[in-house]
């Protein structure tokens, strides 16, 4: 498991470095606990869902950090159609420790809003801060909604035969 920048779970922030020597020569090094400790952000508050039709617009409260501005975390979001589920979308995280499986910023990017749009049913969600060394915080208290009804065919115009 991977937790951001730190590689050893240390709980300080680890260096890996890879290129050529002057001489053409391969090298790799990796510098472990460097000095600075690095915290992971507080969770996302005030979930909050509005339902318009089939689509859904997901905001939450903007999440601090002690080491990345609260404009430069980003968030990470999980949907899924049973409690603490993911089959909507995927976090690429632990969702019960916030541990992130790999190496980027969250999957909605900067901000603190998404928007949906899913078939009819009942869905549960949660969404995570992940700062600039791609760690991330605890999942905020999950939230749910309901889409009521599916999405409306698109209908178009059927030519008809010309009359003879």
């Amino acid at each position: 498991m991977f937790e951001g920048d730190d590689y050893t779970g240390g709980g300080a922030l680890d260096l890996a470095l890879s290129g050529r020597s002057a001489g053409g020569g391969k090298v790799t090094k990796v510098f472990f606990n460097l000095s600075v400790a690095n915290t992971a952000p507080t969770a996302p508050g005030n979930l909050a869902s509005n339902v318009q039709c089939d689509r859904v617009m997901l905001s939450w409260s903007a999440a601090s950090d002690n080491e990345t501005p609260a404009a430069a975390l980003s968030y990470n979001l999980r949907v899924g159609t049973t409690p603490g589920g993911s089959q909507i979308m995927s976090p690429q995280a632990d969702p019960s420790t916030g541990a992130r499986r790999v190496v980027e910023m969250g999957n909605v990017q900067l901000g603190s809003t998404a928007w949906l749009r899913l078939p009819a049913g009942i869905y549960f969600w949660s969404v995570q801060a992940v700062d600039a060394a791609y760690m991330g915080s605890p999942f905020a208290a999950e939230g749910s909604f309901t889409v009521p009804f599916a999405t409306t065919p698109h209908i178009t115009q059927v030519a008809r035969p010309a009359a003879d």
